[in-house]
Protein backbone atom coordinates (compact mmCIF):
# COMPACT_ATOMS: atom_id res chain seq x y z
CA UNK A 1 0.00 0.00 0.00
CA UNK A 2 1.29 3.60 -0.33
CA UNK A 3 2.99 5.70 1.96
CA UNK A 4 -0.08 7.45 4.09
CA UNK A 5 0.94 10.52 5.47
CA UNK A 6 -1.27 12.77 7.68
CA UNK A 7 -0.95 16.36 9.36
CA UNK A 8 -1.85 15.53 12.70
CA UNK A 9 -3.53 12.72 14.46
CA UNK A 10 -7.48 13.39 14.90
CA UNK A 11 -9.06 14.25 17.84
CA UNK A 12 -12.67 13.61 18.69
CA UNK A 13 -15.14 13.80 20.95
CA UNK A 14 -12.23 13.14 24.31
CA UNK A 15 -11.21 15.02 27.43
CA UNK A 16 -8.08 13.85 28.17
CA UNK A 17 -5.02 14.96 26.25
CA UNK A 18 -3.71 13.16 23.34
CA UNK A 19 -0.64 11.35 23.87
CA UNK A 20 1.90 10.58 21.57
CA UNK A 21 1.88 7.31 20.41
CA UNK A 22 1.44 8.46 16.29
CA UNK A 23 4.54 8.07 14.43
CA UNK A 24 6.19 10.83 12.59
CA UNK A 25 4.83 9.31 8.80
CA UNK A 26 4.16 13.33 8.09
CA UNK A 27 4.06 16.76 9.33
CA UNK A 28 2.85 16.21 12.67
CA UNK A 29 3.05 19.33 15.29
CA UNK A 30 4.60 18.89 18.34
CA UNK A 31 2.20 21.02 20.35
CA UNK A 32 -0.87 18.71 20.29
CA UNK A 33 0.91 15.49 22.05
CA UNK A 34 1.55 15.23 25.98
CA UNK A 35 4.80 13.86 27.19
CA UNK A 36 5.06 10.12 27.75
CA UNK A 37 5.56 10.03 30.85
CA UNK A 38 1.43 11.28 31.27
CA UNK A 39 0.45 7.93 30.12
CA UNK A 40 0.76 5.91 33.19
CA UNK A 41 -0.31 8.62 35.97
CA UNK A 42 -3.76 9.38 33.68
CA UNK A 43 -4.42 6.30 32.74
CA UNK A 44 -3.58 3.19 35.48
CA UNK A 45 -6.77 1.87 37.06
CA UNK A 46 -8.54 4.50 35.35
CA UNK A 47 -11.65 2.15 33.74
CA UNK A 48 -14.28 4.83 34.05
CA UNK A 49 -11.79 7.61 32.19
CA UNK A 50 -10.60 5.22 29.83
CA UNK A 51 -13.92 4.60 28.75
CA UNK A 52 -14.81 7.93 27.98
CA UNK A 53 -11.04 8.90 26.78
CA UNK A 54 -12.18 8.56 22.83
CA UNK A 55 -10.07 11.51 21.93
CA UNK A 56 -6.54 9.20 22.52
CA UNK A 57 -5.46 7.21 19.46
CA UNK A 58 -5.83 3.86 21.81
CA UNK A 59 -5.21 0.36 19.97
CA UNK A 60 -4.20 -2.39 21.29
CA UNK A 61 -2.93 -5.38 19.74
CA UNK A 62 -4.62 -9.49 18.71
CA UNK A 63 -6.67 -7.88 15.41
CA UNK A 64 -4.78 -6.74 12.36
CA UNK A 65 -5.50 -3.17 10.71
CA UNK A 66 -6.65 -3.38 7.30
CA UNK A 67 -3.80 -1.66 5.88
CA UNK A 68 -1.45 -4.14 7.18
CA UNK A 69 1.07 -5.86 5.36
CA UNK A 70 3.44 -8.79 5.59
CA UNK A 71 6.69 -8.15 7.72
CA UNK A 72 9.26 -10.01 9.12
CA UNK A 73 7.75 -11.51 11.77
CA UNK A 74 10.81 -12.91 13.96
CA UNK A 75 12.61 -10.47 12.70
CA UNK A 76 10.35 -7.41 14.36
CA UNK A 77 9.49 -9.66 17.62
CA UNK A 78 13.01 -9.96 18.30
CA UNK A 79 13.82 -5.58 17.71
CA UNK A 80 10.55 -5.15 20.01
CA UNK A 81 11.07 -7.53 22.56
CA UNK A 82 15.08 -5.19 22.73
CA UNK A 83 13.26 -2.42 22.39
CA UNK A 84 11.03 -3.34 25.38
CA UNK A 85 14.23 -4.61 27.72
CA UNK A 86 15.72 -1.24 27.42
CA UNK A 87 12.79 0.53 28.34
CA UNK A 88 11.86 -1.77 31.20
CA UNK A 89 15.84 -2.00 32.43
CA UNK A 90 16.12 1.77 32.46
CA UNK A 91 18.39 1.97 29.36
CA UNK A 92 17.28 5.32 27.84
CA UNK A 93 20.64 6.05 26.01
CA UNK A 94 20.41 2.92 24.62
CA UNK A 95 16.43 3.87 23.18
CA UNK A 96 17.85 7.79 22.29
CA UNK A 97 20.42 6.44 20.07
CA UNK A 98 17.94 4.77 17.68
CA UNK A 99 14.96 7.42 18.18
CA UNK A 100 14.47 9.75 14.95
CA UNK A 101 15.94 13.35 16.15
CA UNK A 102 12.14 14.70 15.36
CA UNK A 103 10.25 12.59 17.57
CA UNK A 104 12.66 12.21 20.15
CA UNK A 105 12.57 15.96 20.66
CA UNK A 106 8.39 15.69 20.45
CA UNK A 107 8.79 13.79 23.46
CA UNK A 108 11.02 15.43 25.72
CA UNK A 109 14.32 14.28 24.73
CA UNK A 110 16.99 12.09 26.49
CA UNK A 111 14.86 12.97 29.78
CA UNK A 112 11.63 12.46 28.29
CA UNK A 113 12.46 9.29 27.25
CA UNK A 114 14.17 8.03 30.87
CA UNK A 115 10.92 9.60 32.90
CA UNK A 116 8.69 6.88 31.06
CA UNK A 117 11.24 4.69 31.76
CA UNK A 118 11.46 5.21 35.55
CA UNK A 119 7.23 5.49 35.86
CA UNK A 120 7.11 2.16 33.74
CA UNK A 121 9.20 0.82 36.72
CA UNK A 122 7.86 2.47 39.95
CA UNK A 123 4.27 2.39 38.64
CA UNK A 124 3.98 -0.99 36.91
CA UNK A 125 6.52 -2.67 38.84
CA UNK A 126 7.89 -5.76 36.89
CA UNK A 127 6.56 -7.65 34.09
CA UNK A 128 5.15 -10.93 34.93
CA UNK A 129 3.66 -12.85 32.35
CA UNK A 130 3.53 -11.78 28.47
CA UNK A 131 -0.02 -11.94 27.12
CA UNK A 132 0.68 -11.71 23.34
CA UNK A 133 2.69 -10.06 21.21
CA UNK A 134 2.02 -8.81 17.53
CA UNK A 135 3.75 -7.33 14.72
CA UNK A 136 2.36 -5.85 11.39
CA UNK A 137 3.36 -2.94 8.97
CA UNK A 138 1.26 -0.45 8.19
CA UNK A 139 1.57 2.48 6.23
CA UNK A 140 5.53 1.90 6.19
CA UNK A 141 5.86 2.29 9.68
CA UNK A 142 6.74 -1.82 11.28
CA UNK A 143 4.89 -2.30 14.68
CA UNK A 144 5.23 -4.25 17.64
CA UNK A 145 2.89 -4.67 20.57
CA UNK A 146 3.33 -6.40 23.92
CA UNK A 147 0.32 -7.33 26.22
CA UNK A 148 1.83 -7.97 29.45
CA UNK A 149 0.73 -8.38 33.28
CA UNK A 150 2.91 -6.18 35.79
CA UNK A 151 2.98 -6.93 39.52
CA UNK A 152 1.95 -3.38 40.00
CA UNK A 153 -1.19 -3.48 37.90
CA UNK A 154 -2.63 -6.77 38.34
CA UNK A 155 -5.82 -5.96 37.52
CA UNK A 156 -5.71 -5.78 33.80
CA UNK A 157 -3.05 -5.88 30.98
CA UNK A 158 -0.55 -3.31 30.04
CA UNK A 159 0.00 -2.78 25.70
CA UNK A 160 3.54 -1.64 25.29
CA UNK A 161 3.82 -0.25 21.66
CA UNK A 162 7.20 0.21 18.90
CA UNK A 163 7.00 1.70 15.77
CA UNK A 164 9.58 2.03 13.41
CA UNK A 165 11.01 2.85 9.85
CA UNK A 166 12.40 -0.01 7.66
CA UNK A 167 16.44 1.73 8.54
CA UNK A 168 15.09 0.21 12.38
CA UNK A 169 14.48 4.24 13.44
CA UNK A 170 12.33 4.46 16.21
CA UNK A 171 9.04 6.77 15.47
CA UNK A 172 6.85 5.78 17.99
CA UNK A 173 6.45 4.73 21.76
CA UNK A 174 3.87 3.94 23.99
CA UNK A 175 3.15 2.39 27.15
CA UNK A 176 -1.06 1.97 28.24
CA UNK A 177 -3.45 -0.02 29.74
CA UNK A 178 -4.93 -2.30 26.98
CA UNK A 179 -7.98 -0.21 25.75
CA UNK A 180 -11.49 -2.58 26.22
CA UNK A 181 -14.69 -1.66 23.99
CA UNK A 182 -17.62 -0.24 25.74
CA UNK A 183 -19.84 -3.16 26.45
CA UNK A 184 -23.13 -1.83 24.86
CA UNK A 185 -24.97 -4.52 23.94
CA UNK A 186 -25.93 -3.86 20.64
CA UNK A 187 -23.10 -5.64 18.49
CA UNK A 188 -25.82 -8.09 16.74
CA UNK A 189 -27.86 -4.45 15.91
CA UNK A 190 -29.52 -4.17 12.64
CA UNK A 191 -29.22 -0.62 10.97
CA UNK A 192 -33.22 0.39 9.73
CA UNK A 193 -32.07 3.37 8.25
CA UNK A 194 -31.46 3.75 4.61
CA UNK A 195 -27.96 5.03 5.46
CA UNK A 196 -26.06 6.05 2.77
CA UNK A 197 -22.03 7.66 3.16
CA UNK A 198 -22.11 11.34 4.71
CA UNK A 199 -20.22 12.21 1.10
CA UNK A 200 -19.46 11.93 -2.14
CA UNK A 201 -15.98 11.11 -3.48
CA UNK A 202 -13.93 9.37 -2.18
CA UNK A 203 -12.77 9.21 1.65
CA UNK A 204 -10.36 7.49 3.37
CA UNK A 205 -11.37 5.29 6.56
CA UNK A 206 -9.39 7.20 9.55
CA UNK A 207 -10.83 5.27 12.46
CA UNK A 208 -13.41 2.80 11.90
CA UNK A 209 -14.23 -1.38 12.87
CA UNK A 210 -15.31 -2.76 16.06
CA UNK A 211 -12.40 -3.24 17.68
CA UNK A 212 -10.00 -0.50 19.59
CA UNK A 213 -7.17 -1.06 17.39
CA UNK A 214 -9.25 -0.20 14.69
CA UNK A 215 -11.58 2.25 16.05
CA UNK A 216 -10.37 3.99 18.98
CA UNK A 217 -13.65 5.57 19.70
CA UNK A 218 -14.82 1.79 20.34
CA UNK A 219 -13.89 2.86 24.25
CA UNK A 220 -16.80 5.24 24.86
CA UNK A 221 -20.53 4.27 25.00
CA UNK A 222 -21.88 6.98 22.97
CA UNK A 223 -19.64 6.37 20.13
CA UNK A 224 -18.95 2.41 20.28
CA UNK A 225 -19.27 2.13 16.43
CA UNK A 226 -18.59 5.41 15.12
CA UNK A 227 -16.48 6.72 12.41
CA UNK A 228 -13.65 9.26 11.13
CA UNK A 229 -13.63 10.41 7.46
CA UNK A 230 -10.95 12.63 5.70
CA UNK A 231 -9.75 12.82 2.03
CA UNK A 232 -6.15 11.78 0.78
CA UNK A 233 -4.29 12.67 -2.02
CA UNK A 234 -1.22 11.56 -3.00
CA UNK A 235 -1.07 10.22 0.15
CA UNK A 236 -1.78 13.01 2.77
CA UNK A 237 -4.14 14.43 3.93
CA UNK A 238 -2.80 18.13 3.07
CA UNK A 239 -1.23 20.18 0.79
CA UNK A 240 2.49 22.68 1.63
CA UNK A 241 2.75 22.06 5.63
CA UNK A 242 -0.53 21.64 6.94
CA UNK A 243 -0.77 24.40 9.06
CA UNK A 244 -3.83 25.90 7.62
CA UNK A 245 -7.22 24.65 7.56
CA UNK A 246 -7.91 25.24 4.09
CA UNK A 247 -4.28 23.37 3.51
CA UNK A 248 -6.29 20.08 4.08
CA UNK A 249 -7.84 18.22 1.04
CA UNK A 250 -11.26 17.60 3.00
CA UNK A 251 -11.84 21.16 4.72
CA UNK A 252 -15.18 22.51 3.06
CA UNK A 253 -16.33 19.19 1.40
CA UNK A 254 -19.70 18.99 1.75
CA UNK A 255 -21.21 16.96 4.47
CA UNK A 256 -24.64 15.21 3.33
CA UNK A 257 -27.42 13.70 5.15
CA UNK A 258 -26.79 9.79 5.40
CA UNK A 259 -31.00 9.15 5.77
CA UNK A 260 -34.03 11.23 5.87
CA UNK A 261 -34.96 12.86 8.72
CA UNK A 262 -35.55 15.85 11.49
CA UNK A 263 -32.51 18.13 12.48
CA UNK A 264 -33.44 17.70 16.38
CA UNK A 265 -29.90 19.28 17.27
CA UNK A 266 -27.73 21.58 15.24
CA UNK A 267 -25.03 24.29 16.23
CA UNK A 268 -22.83 26.52 13.71
CA UNK A 269 -20.95 29.10 15.58
CA UNK A 270 -17.79 27.58 16.92
CA UNK A 271 -14.47 28.87 15.36
CA UNK A 272 -12.59 26.28 13.33
CA UNK A 273 -9.20 25.32 15.39
CA UNK A 274 -5.75 26.03 14.19
CA UNK A 275 -4.53 22.48 12.70
CA UNK A 276 -3.10 21.12 15.76
CA UNK A 277 -5.19 22.71 18.52
CA UNK A 278 -8.72 21.23 20.13
CA UNK A 279 -11.45 22.97 21.64
CA UNK A 280 -12.12 20.91 24.53
CA UNK A 281 -15.05 23.00 25.70
CA UNK A 282 -17.42 22.24 22.37
CA UNK A 283 -16.37 18.50 22.18
CA UNK A 284 -18.32 18.36 18.67
CA UNK A 285 -17.82 21.75 17.42
CA UNK A 286 -20.31 22.11 14.94
CA UNK A 287 -22.39 19.85 14.36
CA UNK A 288 -26.16 18.27 13.07
CA UNK A 289 -27.86 15.27 14.68
CA UNK A 290 -30.59 13.80 12.68
CA UNK A 291 -33.77 11.80 13.81
CA UNK A 292 -34.42 8.84 11.38
CA UNK A 293 -36.97 7.35 13.52
CA UNK A 294 -37.32 4.02 15.06
CA UNK A 295 -34.96 5.54 17.60
CA UNK A 296 -31.77 5.67 15.57
CA UNK A 297 -29.98 9.41 15.37
CA UNK A 298 -27.26 10.34 13.35
CA UNK A 299 -24.40 12.55 14.56
CA UNK A 300 -22.40 14.73 12.34
CA UNK A 301 -19.68 16.62 14.16
CA UNK A 302 -16.73 19.36 13.43
CA UNK A 303 -18.45 21.28 10.47
CA UNK A 304 -17.11 24.57 9.32
CA UNK A 305 -17.90 27.18 10.94
CA UNK A 306 -21.22 29.22 9.27
CA UNK A 307 -21.37 26.21 6.88
CA UNK A 308 -24.47 24.63 8.66
CA UNK A 309 -27.08 24.79 6.18
CA UNK A 310 -30.17 23.59 8.67
CA UNK A 311 -32.03 24.27 11.37
CA UNK A 312 -33.37 22.61 13.86
CA UNK A 313 -37.29 21.61 13.37
CA UNK A 314 -35.96 21.38 9.21
CA UNK A 315 -37.18 17.93 7.74
CA UNK A 316 -34.04 16.82 5.10
CA UNK A 317 -33.94 13.98 2.63
CA UNK A 318 -31.11 11.32 2.01
CA UNK A 319 -28.49 13.12 0.57
CA UNK A 320 -29.45 16.73 1.51
CA UNK A 321 -26.44 19.06 2.18
CA UNK A 322 -26.02 20.04 5.68
CA UNK A 323 -23.23 21.68 5.31
CA UNK A 324 -18.85 21.62 5.42
CA UNK A 325 -16.19 19.78 6.86
CA UNK A 326 -14.51 21.62 9.15
CA UNK A 327 -12.05 21.74 11.91
CA UNK A 328 -14.42 22.63 14.89
CA UNK A 329 -14.22 21.37 18.42
CA UNK A 330 -12.03 18.63 19.87
CA UNK A 331 -10.43 18.25 16.62
CA UNK A 332 -7.06 18.72 15.83
CA UNK A 333 -7.48 18.57 11.88
CA UNK A 334 -10.03 18.95 9.33
CA UNK A 335 -11.96 16.02 9.01
CA UNK A 336 -15.54 14.23 9.55
CA UNK A 337 -16.89 12.39 12.48
CA UNK A 338 -19.96 10.17 12.35
CA UNK A 339 -21.77 8.08 14.24
CA UNK A 340 -25.21 6.61 15.18
CA UNK A 341 -26.93 6.33 18.50
CA UNK A 342 -30.03 5.36 20.20
CA UNK A 343 -31.03 9.12 21.43
CA UNK A 344 -30.72 12.68 21.03
CA UNK A 345 -28.70 13.59 23.62
CA UNK A 346 -24.44 14.28 22.53
CA UNK A 347 -23.03 12.16 25.23
CA UNK A 348 -25.24 10.38 26.90
CA UNK A 349 -26.70 8.01 24.05
CA UNK A 350 -25.97 4.49 23.10
CA UNK A 351 -23.62 3.54 19.90
CA UNK A 352 -25.23 1.70 17.51
CA UNK A 353 -23.89 0.00 14.48
CA UNK A 354 -24.17 2.00 11.34
CA UNK A 355 -24.38 -0.31 8.26
CA UNK A 356 -23.85 2.02 4.76
CA UNK A 357 -25.62 1.02 1.61
CA UNK A 358 -24.36 0.51 -1.64
CA UNK A 359 -20.89 2.14 -1.22
CA UNK A 360 -16.76 0.92 -3.07
CA UNK A 361 -14.58 0.17 -0.20
CA UNK A 362 -11.02 -0.15 -1.94
CA UNK A 363 -12.95 -0.35 -5.42
CA UNK A 364 -15.11 -3.35 -4.37
CA UNK A 365 -18.68 -3.38 -4.46
CA UNK A 366 -20.28 -3.08 -0.76
CA UNK A 367 -24.17 -3.96 -0.83
CA UNK A 368 -24.31 -3.12 3.02
CA UNK A 369 -21.69 -3.32 5.52
CA UNK A 370 -19.38 -1.31 7.84
CA UNK A 371 -16.18 0.39 6.42
CA UNK A 372 -12.81 -0.50 8.10
CA UNK A 373 -9.65 1.87 9.16
CA UNK A 374 -7.38 1.94 6.43
CA UNK A 375 -10.60 1.45 3.67
CA UNK A 376 -11.18 4.01 0.76
CA UNK A 377 -14.58 4.30 0.61
CA UNK A 378 -17.20 6.11 -2.17
CA UNK A 379 -20.94 5.94 -2.96
CA UNK A 380 -21.28 3.34 -5.75
CA UNK A 381 -22.02 4.75 -8.84
CA UNK A 382 -19.57 7.61 -9.06
CA UNK A 383 -21.21 9.66 -6.81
Amino acid sequence: MARRTFGAMLKTEGTTPMTNDTPTTGTIRSTQFALLALFLATALGADTAAARDVGAPHRPPVETAATSTAVDTVAAIRKGRRLTGWLMGGHADSIVAVTDSAYLQRIGGTSGVASLAGKVGSQLGSEQEVVAEEVFTDRNVNHYYRVSRFSGAPARTITTRWGWRDDGTVILVGVRPTPRPADTGNGEYTTRADLRLPFDGSWYVFWGGRTPRLNYHAQARDQRFAYDFLKLVDGSSHEDDGSENADYHCYGTPVLAPAAGRVVRMADSVPDNTPGRMNREQIFGNHVVLDHGDGEYSVLAHLRHGSVAVDSGDRVERGERLGECGNSGNSSEPHLHYHLQDGPALGRATGLPAFFRSYTADGDIVERGEPTRGQVVRPAGGA
